[in-house]
């Protein structure tokens, strides 16, 4: 590669990365947006928030959730973003877009320091372009996953230069850099072990001095291990998770489980070679449960056994291949599900630092290709030819980001049979079609459409609560009131804390006059929920109906503090004190009512 081209190379990755995901800028708030940013209480403080973020789990500004995330950096982006541009996600795609394109630059740049020019800019051409990061990029919330890459290479390009200079500065900056990696994902801890091994591939390093050489970076697990206990207030959950989340919790036959997750490795592997028919989801039954004499148990197996064997020999050589091997390994290791059980089976974002590995050892055999002069045509032709239908590939899956409705309309017709797709397609419909509608007639088709996908959902996970509580939902909103309830106590009898499925039961009971009934479900809703404040609100309607007006206040108040823009409950709380004879307090909420209307 001439000097002016490797000049100009880091511009033209960077504008390359860009340009590619140009497209998604004007999209919007997709999947996991919603209580993350859009309706993230805390996030939407803006820079108020972000000593909130640093106490909390990930998700406490939706609802006070609790859960087993900290990571409070991108959470604390977030808020920064709402205080800049608040409620503009073309900003936070932009941001998404640009680290991106960044941490492509730096890719580049590391393994200029590992190999020749050629190799290094074809694995940042083959990474930029691969068509499994458009879920990382052009989803808004998984600015950690960017940002957690970005971290990792900023470390060891930190860490090699501290090699090579003895500087400590560089050695405490890569250790701060790890900190801040790990409060940003939690799977970043195995960057500790990605050093060593670069350390031993590239620096002639024996194995034993390249361990200990790191021993420096265990000092932030302490300071990370104390913050994470004080949000959690504890290091690990104790949730269970779902199998509508992951499949292996709900297999019971050992050889069967063993069968499932080695299936799903080798369809992440097939993934990562063959991006196709990509998915926001692939939840059951699209993905379902193998034994141990299926073929695609065999076949991954198989190829698991042979990398391993691979990466041996390759290893004792300290080759390219064999670190590119090593570092899948540790990067995917969580992931797995093969170590530990984690909250999904399957993701695509889960393979966005791992596919540096392919994108690493595919560039190694590129470049031998194009080395020989006989065979410099067909590298050339291969390198192009799989950067094209990449960066096709990337740019149309790209289009699916633009909406929930979008994404679940696209996705529905690769994963047909995914219980989620299915339900979030027909929630989608019934909240953006249905309700909506200003004509009639299209308003009652988009309901049945809408009740098809949600049906569809139970029929092919039977246990899905949240299904027949939406079911019960579109019956409340079509005020067939007998065949709402009989939904909702069945997703009740399902999951009796499912909060949500209790408040609307409420509503339907308060709708029918029937206050008792509903303020005896909106307590079980609270006692679920006690955060929750939609079923505040009710419960204060249904005290106030009954009149027991002063009693009303306290869960008209507290679902102000919840949800500080609903005008709605300003106006019911200054209509209490108002009947209450208190006419300085009605005052008050009446004015802010109207300030707020």
């Amino acid at each position: 590669m001439s000097s002016s081209l490797k000049k100009y190379t880091p511009y033209l990755l960077f504008t390359f990365a860009v340009l590619l995901y140009l497209n998604t800028i004007n999209h919007g708030y997709v999947l996991d947006d919603f209580s993350v940013i859009k309706e993230n209480f805390v996030v939407k403080s803006g820079t108020e928030g972000i000593s909130t973020i640093f106490k909390t789990p990930y998700r406490y500004g939706y609802g006070f959730q609790t859960g087993s995330l900290f990571r409070p950096i991108p959470l604390s982006i977030f808020a920064l973003e709402w205080q800049l541009f608040p409620d503009q996600p073309w900003f936070a795609h932009l941001i998404n877009i640009l680290l991106y394109g960044f941490a492509t630059v730096v890719l580049y740049q590391l393994v200029s320091k590992w190999a020749n020019a050629a190799i290094a800019l074809i694995t940042a051409l083959l990474f930029i372009a691969h068509p499994l990061h458009t879920e990382v990029v052009a989803n808004i919330k998984s600015l950690d996953e960017i940002l957690s890459f970005l971290l990792l290479l900023l470390i060891l390009k930190f860490y090699h230069s501290y090699h090579h200079s003895k500087d400590k500065k560089q050695l405490w900056l890569a250790i701060a850099l790890f900190f801040a990696a790990m409060l940003t994902k939690e799977s970043s801890i195995t960057f500790i072990a990605v050093i060593p091994t670069t350390l031993y591939f590239f620096e002639n390093v024996s194995l034993k001095k390249a361990l200990s050489s790191v021993s420096l970076f265990l000092i932030p697990l302490i300071p990370y291990f104390i913050m994470r206990q004080n949000a959690l207030g504890a290091l690990t959950s104790n949730s269970p998770v779902a199998a509508i989340d992951n499949l292996l919790v709900g297999i019971n036959d050992v050889s069967e489980l063993i069968a499932t997750k080695f299936y799903l490795v080798g369809l992440y592997l097939y993934k990562l070679v063959l991006p196709l028919n990509l998915s926001s989801d692939y939840s059951i039954q699209h993905l379902s449960a193998i034994n141990v004499s299926n073929p695609l148990f065999l076949i991954s197996l198989v190829v698991v056994i042979l990398l391993i064997i691979l990466t041996v020999k390759q290893f004792k050589k300290r080759s390219l291949i064999g670190f590119g091997l090593l570092f899948f390994a540790i990067t995917f290791s969580i992931s797995t599900n093969l170590l530990f059980t984690i909250g999904t089976h399957f993701g695509e974002r889960l393979l966005f630092i791992p596919s540096v590995s392919f994108c690493l050892i595919i560039a190694y055999f590129i470049n031998k290709l194009i080395s020989s002069n006989k065979l410099k045509p067909i590298g050339i032709t291969i390198c192009v030819g799989i950067l094209l239908a990449y960066s096709g590939k990337t740019i149309s899956r790209n289009q699916a980001w633009e909406s929930d409705l979008v994404l679940y309309s696209t996705d529905i017709k690769t994963v047909p049979n995914s219980a989620r797709i299915n339900y979030s397609l027909g929630l989608e419909i019934m909240k953006e079609k249905a309700v909506k509608a200003v004509n009639e007639t299209d308003r009652v088709n988009y309901f049945v459409e809408s009740e098809g996908y949600l049906k569809r959902a139970t029929e092919i996970y039977p246990a899905y609560s949240d299904a027949f509580g939406n079911l019960g939902l579109l019956k409340y909103r079509t005020k067939d009131f007998a065949t709402a309830e009989r939904y909702y106590l069945k997703a009740i009898e399902l999951n009796p804390k499912n909060a949500i499925v209790l408040s609307n039961l409420g509503a339907i009971y308060f709708e029918m006059k029937q206050y008792e009934a509903a303020r005896n479900t909106y307590s079980r809703a609270l006692a679920a929920n006690p955060n929750m404040a939609d079923a505040n609100a009710n419960m204060g309607a249904t005290l106030a109906t009954l009149g027991q007006l002063q009693g009303s206040i306290p869960y008209f108040t507290k679902a102000i503090e919840l949800n500080p823009t609903n005008v709605q409950n300003y106006y019911f709380l200054g209509i209490t004190y108002q009947n209450l004879g208190n006419p300085a307090k009605a005052k008050e909420y009446m004015d802010l009512y109207n300030g707020m209307k």
